[in-house]
C-alpha cells in the first residue's frame, strides 16, 4: 500500500473516532484481531450451530449478513433466504444486531444451516468473515460445493426466478450481479458468485487470511467493496457481471424521458440507486435495494407508485416491501 493511501487510511480512522469517541471498542477489536486473526470471540449469540456435514447434494454454499437496528429478521429477508434455499444451498446466517431476537432465529431455521449473532464491526465482509471461521471449524470444505455465494439483506427480492441469472454464469470465476464504475470499477457485494476451483478456492482463502477489520466506512469500501474486485482481477481470475453498466447505459440512452437521463447518462453512478426501475424492467435485475424504498435520497418519481411498477414488471410480493418500511416507521414503544 502506498504511503499517501496510509495516510488517507489513518486520517479517515481519526475522523471517525473524533466523531464517535465510543468507536475506540471497535478500533481495539480490530487491532487485537490483526494480532490473533479470531473472529470466533465477536460471536454473541449462536442459535443454531453449523453440522458436522453438510446436507447431500448441496450445490451452492451461502454466507448472508444480516443487519437490523430493531434485532429482528423481516419477512422480506426470509423470502429471500427460501428463494436462495430452493436452489440447493446451504446457508450461513450471521447477523450484525447482536441481541437479534429468538423469535426471529427460529424463523430462519427452515432454511439456514447455521445461525449467528455478532457485534457489529465491517459490515457485511465482518460477518462473511466470522461466517467463513466458523465454517472452517466446523471442517467444511469449499471443494464440497460448486459455487459460494457472498450476500447480504440490502435488497429486496428475488424479483424475478434467480435460475435466469444463474443459468447466465458461464466461463468466468467470479460474478456479481451488478457493476458500478464509482471510485473504480468493481462487482457491487451485495450478491457475488464464485464458481469454485482451484484458482477460486485457493484465492477465497487468501483473501480471508488477509482481512483486516476496518472501523471507517471509506476505508471497508475501498479495501473490500471494491478491493475484492480489484484484487481477484489482478490474481488472475475472469469477473463478469449479470448486468455490465455498459447494458443499463444503452438502455438509458433510448429512453428519452426518463428522469435522470441527463444527470447519469455517460457519467460513473451507482445504477441500483439511479437506474433501479430501467434495471428492472427492461435488464430483469432480480433485485431493488432497500436504499431506494427506504431513503428515495434522489427524489425518484417512480418510487412513489413503486406497488404499480413492481406488480407490472415482476411477481414480487408489494407487501415485504411496505410491512419493512412501515415497521421501520413506528415510533419505538415507551416501557410501562
Amino acid at each position: 500500500m502506498h504511503l499517501r493511501s496510509r495516510w488517507q487510511r489513518l486520517r479517515r480512522d481519526l475522523s471517525f473516532l473524533r466523531q464517535d469517541p465510543r468507536s475506540w471498542r471497535q478500533f481495539a477489536r480490530a487491532l487485537r484481531y490483526r494480532v490473533d486473526k479470531n473472529a470466533i470471540r465477536f460471536t454473541a449469540h449462536t442459535f443454531k450451530p453449523l453440522p458436522p456435514n453438510p446436507e447431500p447434494g448441496s450445490k451452492k454454499l451461502v454466507l448472508f449478513a444480516h443487519y437490523d437496528p430493531l434485532s429482528v429478521v423481516d419477512p422480506y429477508v426470509v423470502h429471500y433466504l427460501r428463494e436462495i434455499k430452493a436452489l440447493g444451498s446451504e446457508i450461513i446466517f450471521v447477523s450484525g444486531a447482536a441481541d437479534l431476537s429468538q423469535d426471529s432465529a427460529k424463523t430462519l431455521d427452515p432454511f439456514c444451516a447455521a445461525i449467528y449473532s455478532q457485534r457489529t464491526l465491517a459490515m457485511d465482509f465482518g460477518s462473511w468473515n466470522l461466517a467463513w471461521q466458523h465454517l472452517q471449524r466446523a471442517g467444511w470444505c469449499l471443494e464440497d460445493f460448486e459455487q459460494l455465494i457472498l450476500a447480504n439483506d440490502s435488497v429486496y427480492g428475488p424479483l424475478f426466478p434467480l435460475t435466469e441469472m444463474f443459468d447466465s454464469f458461464q466461463g468466468a470465476d467470479l460474478y456479481g450481479v451488478t457493476e458500478s464504475l464509482e471510485i473504480d470499477q468493481h462487482l457491487q457485494s451485495y450478491f457475488l458468485v464464485f464458481d469454485l476451483n482451484v484458482r477460486t478456492v485457493n484465492f477465497f482463502k487468501r483473501f480471508w487470511k488477509d482481512f483486516r477489520y476496518e472501523v471507517a466506512k471509506q476505508n471497508l469500501i475501498e479495501s473490500y467493496e471494491i478491493g475484492l474486485s480489484r484484487r481477484a482481477e489482478a490474481e488472475g481470475l475472469t469477473t463478469v457481471a449479470y448486468i455490465p453498466n455498459s447494458d443499463a447505459q444503452n438502455i438509458l440512452s433510448q429512453e428519452t424521458e426518463h428522469q435522470f437521463r441527463e444527470q447519469v447518462l455517460g457519467r460513473e453512478v451507482n445504477n441500483t440507486l439511479y437506474l433501479w426501475d430501467v434495471l428492472i424492467s427492461r435488464l430483469r435485475c432480480p433485485f431493488l435495494k432497500t436504499d431506494v424504498a427506504k431513503t428515495n435520497r434522489y427524489g425518484s418519481v417512480q418510487v412513489e407508485k413503486l406497488d404499480k411498477f413492481l406488480n407490472r414488471y415482476t411477481k414480487y410480493p408489494p407487501g415485504l416491501i411496505k410491512d419493512h418500511l412501515a415497521r421501520l416507521r413506528k415510533p419505538p414503544s415507551r416501557p410501562s
